[in-house]
């Protein structure tokens, strides 16, 4: 079943050095973290992090669903299959009677909860890889079944809308790392109704046109909400609002851990995993107040200082002097700044995560199998003048920070599967001159079709050539 994508781009020493980190921490996920015995009840567990860091012995449904996806799109069927069955066999249902995924499982314990984001991208990881697998795989009915059943999440996420404009839920994506309880969340609300657009694009495959209309009509309520309660008069993203009252709350925002949080720009990147990868000609609704947002985190005076000078994109305004990662922090800025089209700053951001990854800033100890695996937690020298502890936390290979960078892979080839046709624009900044591509899948809606793709800068130009594998 796989027919595994090979992607190297060239140009300069940060093309070179990122190729072999994705491609080394992919692989090290599937050989060190995910569960591929298929005698093993626990077959496609595939925890957080390595033996002895941190959340080690945990499953976590964000990490799981943006795993699922890079999964699909490299074209490691095998593994998302594997992956998908493992979720589909853990999820419980919540009180009302419904499949909703918790923030993160245990092997081999089934459990619910109200993890948004966890369900959001399972759901559209999900609907993804259905449309690679032929007709009569087992996975493929699974995927079906689970849609269709009257418990589904998609189910549970309509009936939840009836009674209000936006959903509440919990987690990082919530009120934010560290905050307990419920709240209505910018990220998390527009993660479902991305879902719930992907949901309803498959259920009108399928033929249930009702849930279809339901889908559709359930999203254009939420982005009335978003529009309505988060965003500011400045025409900024607002974080979250408290989930009685629908109005900002002071005490959560002001949270160190929420001032200035790259978590943000979840909004303008998720949206790129159903809306595709040219947003602003997609008429997306909140690629303006994306943009000031990201445009006013940049601006910040320590962000822009350490940006200028290393190229760092801190995660945080207070939380850990100096810190960012390949996933919220790093990660969704580079990921924004190819969506905004800002190839400049792309560049710079670039080439902090490939150098920092290969080489990281003494004397931060972190212990790896190779130098090309991406990790938790990159600092830049200001850490150490303000006398930062310099943890490790989830160390290398943590599975979200693994799954983002291979997301920043495909943006920079330019690979948008998401619409009915692939679409092929790469976003080529300073020092990556070109890329040849192996073996890309596009799917067919039952299987998929291989392709070779070459990519070149060429007097201002970009050549791309395509070939069809036989």
């Amino acid at each position: 079943m796989n027919n595994v994508m090979e992607l190297e781009f060239y140009g300069s020493q940060t093309a070179e050095l990122f190729s072999k980190e994705l491609k080394e921490s992919l692989a090290g996920v599937l050989r060190h973290l995910m569960v591929t015995d298929e005698n093993d009840p626990n077959c496609g567990f595939t925890p957080a992090s390595l033996p002895g860091h941190s959340w080690c012995d945990t499953m976590w449904t964000r990490d799981a669903g943006t795993l699922l996806r890079e999964l699909v799109c490299w074209g490691r069927l095998h593994e998302a299959c594997l992956l998908t069955d493992q979720l589909l066999r853990l999820v419980g249902k919540n009180e009302q009677g419904y499949y909703t995924f918790p923030e993160y499982f245990w092997a081999g314990k089934v459990r619910s909860g109200r993890e948004l984001d966890g369900t959001g991208s399972i759901l559209i990881a999900l609907i993804s890889l259905y449309g690679y697998l032929p007709e009569g795989d087992r996975t493929r009915q699974n995927i079906k079944n689970f849609l269709l059943d009257a418990a589904s999440p998609v189910n549970g996420i309509l009936d939840e809308l009836r009674a209000r404009p936006l959903l509440a839920g919990s987690g990082e994506f919530g009120g934010g790392c560290f905050v307990e309880g419920e709240h209505v969340n910018v990220v998390q609300n527009n993660l479902i109704r991305i879902a719930l657009i992907a949901a309803a694009g498959w259920y009108l495959r399928v033929d249930a046109r009702s849930m279809a209309e339901r889908c559709a009509g359930a999203a254009a309520k939420l982005k009335a909400g978003i529009k309505q309660y988060l965003i500011d008069d400045n025409g900024c993203l607002i974080w979250c609002v408290d989930p009685v009252t629908l109005r900002p709350d002071p005490s959560i925002l002001e949270r160190k851990i929420n001032r200035g949080s790259g978590l943000i720009n979840g909004v303008l990147t998720m949206t790129a995993d159903v809306c595709g990868m040219s947003l602003r000609r997609a008429g997306f609704f909140a690629y303006d107040a994306a943009e000031k947002t990201f445009d006013r985190l940049y601006n910040t005076p320590l962000r822009h200082e350490l940006f200028e000078k290393y190229g760092i994109w801190t995660q945080f305004d207070d939380w850990v002097a100096g810190f960012t990662g390949p996933s919220y922090g790093q990660g969704y800025a580079i990921q924004s700044m190819l969506l905004l089209d800002r190839l400049d700053m792309a560049g710079k951001a670039l080439r902090y995560l490939a150098e920092e990854t290969f080489s990281p800033l003494r004397p931060y100890k972190i212990k790896r199998e190779s130098p090309y695996y991406f990790f938790e937690r990159y600092y830049c020298p200001y850490s150490i003048e303000q006398n930062a502890e310099l943890e490790v936390g989830c160390g290398p290979l943590n599975v979200v920070c693994v799954a983002e960078p291979l997301k920043i892979g495909r943006m920079l080839a330019g690979l948008d599967l998401c619409g009915e046709k692939p679409v092929i624009a790469p976003r080529l900044p300073e020092g990556f001159d070109g890329y040849e591509a192996k073996d890309v899948l596009f799917p067919t809606g039952d299987g998929w079709t291989g392709v070779n793709i070459s990519c070149r800068k060429e007097h201002g130009q970009l050549q791309i050539s395509i070939e069809r594998k036989a």
